[in-house]
């Protein structure tokens, strides 16, 4: 018995069912690979404003507590774009590549099982009061500063958060 092969005699474009199925499956998970690949994870990702709400909101309370000027919310997507890179990379690092006149405070917070909105509330409650070099303080309460920029990404129990001042 060893060394025997069904010989099969195919007609030209016919494949039998459960090979079809088989192909089938094979070309849509190939498909979905592809995509995955070489797609463009940002386009997919969604900006949560929420996030973004409560971030500022601090922000101004702090300045408030501080007796500086509110500041009003850019809409930009620059600093969101930035925390999405950070996310990807798993650190907080500044954007070398800001304009001129804008300044950034970078944070990344790690706890398991906090709400990002609790977080964010840390994060920039630290950079106000528990600025150990006073860079990140000076920023947020800067007078001269007007608006705002925010970036927030959640991975898991990291949240990472970009505020870019000008």
């Amino acid at each position: 018995m060893m060394g025997r092969f069904i010989d099969v005699k195919l007609k030209p474009g016919h494949i039998p069912k459960g090979r079809m199925a088989f192909t089938l499956i094979v070309f849509c998970l190939l498909a979905v690979s592809l995509i995955r690949f070489y797609g463009d994870t940002e386009e997919v990702r969604e900006v949560q404003y929420e996030l973004h709400s409560v971030a500022f909101d601090q922000v101004n309370i702090a300045r408030l507590a501080n007796n500086v000027s509110l500041l009003d919310y850019d809409t930009g997507l620059g600093a969101q774009e930035h925390a999405w890179r950070m996310m990807d990379r798993g650190e907080a690092y500044l954007n070398l590549d800001l304009s001129a006149g804008v300044v950034e405070c970078v944070e990344v917070y790690t706890e398991k099982g906090l709400e990002p909105e609790v977080a964010i509330a840390l994060m920039v409650h630290s950079m106000v009061y528990d600025d150990d070099f006073g860079g990140d303080r000076v920023r947020v309460l800067d007078p001269g500063h007007e608006v705002v920029c925010v970036g927030v990404a959640v991975d898991g129990d990291s949240v990472f958060l970009v505020l870019d001042f000008s």
